[in-house]
């Protein structure tokens, strides 16, 4: 019972890494494996560029089968690309009100300066 092989590029940033996967692989695995090479938490995605030049999502085994068929009709290695999710937008709130509250003590700072 051996699995077939095939070599994935995974990229992310401007790091790249080759390795080999089985061809039966499934979306969950893929996540782990992609999770190891640079130590991330969820919060990523996974996409491959089709024939028309689009970056396409894979987040489930039927995109990733869609993938795998998909480069089955094409030469070279298959490459993915590992994007991080938009940060949550509590940070920016927490920004705007870090922003804010500078700006107020600003403000006050400078009526004060004028009373004086």
């Amino acid at each position: 019972n051996k699995t077939n092989m095939r070599a994935l590029k995974i990229v992310h940033k401007k790091d790249i890494r080759r390795i080999s996967i089985a061809e039966d692989i499934t979306y969950e695995k893929l996540v782990e494996v992609v999770s190891k090479c640079w130590d991330l938490k969820k919060g990523f995605e996974i996409k491959y560029v089709d024939d028309e030049g689009d970056r396409i999502t894979i987040a489930s085994d039927l995109e990733l089968s869609e993938c795998f068929d998909f480069h089955a009709t094409q030469t070279g290695v298959l490459k993915v690309f590992v994007t991080l999710r938009n940060q949550p937008k509590k940070k920016s709130k927490q920004r705007k009100a870090k922003s804010k509250a500078s700006d107020d003590a600003a403000k006050l700072q400078e009526q004060e300066s004028i009373q004086r």
